[in-house]
């Protein structure tokens, strides 16, 4: 629906923008909950991307308080084992686990990185 709303004195002309639930849209939005999932070796996010290796887990949404007890949700993916291992923490304005701006897909030649050499789940400006 195309019409017009008013500001004080100015006039000014709106139309709908696409919903970030449309499906055509670019990148559709994905309403994300609290799960986990296991992927298995092979897995690949898309068609022509760089498989996973290893079994891992994905903890989706996990609550995390910070110092000050403020509360971040995070996205983990782990390795499927109980071992101790280093965590690796990556922060951007991106979105996280594949379900935002794909980036490298709107960057001429995708920055030299095929398709092939990325798994799909990583971010931008962060490791995969």
């Amino acid at each position: 629906m195309t019409g017009k709303q008013s500001i004080g004195s100015l006039t000014i002309p709106w139309s709908p923008t696409v919903g970030p639930e449309n499906e055509e849209s670019c990148y559709p939005y994905r309403r994300q909950v609290p799960g986990t999932t296991t992927i298995p070796p092979g897995w690949t996010f898309a068609k022509g991307r760089r498989p996973v290796e290893e079994p891992s887990i994905h903890e989706e949404r996990v609550s995390v308080p910070l110092r000050d007890g403020v509360k971040i949700q995070c996205d983990v993916f782990r390795p499927e084992t109980d071992k101790k291992l280093p965590a690796l923490l990556a922060v951007s304005p991106y979105g996280k686990n594949g379900h935002g701006f794909r980036i490298f897909d709107n960057i001429p030649f995708r920055l030299g990185l095929p398709e092939s050499s990325t798994s799909g789940l990583e971010k931008f400006e962060g490791q995969d």
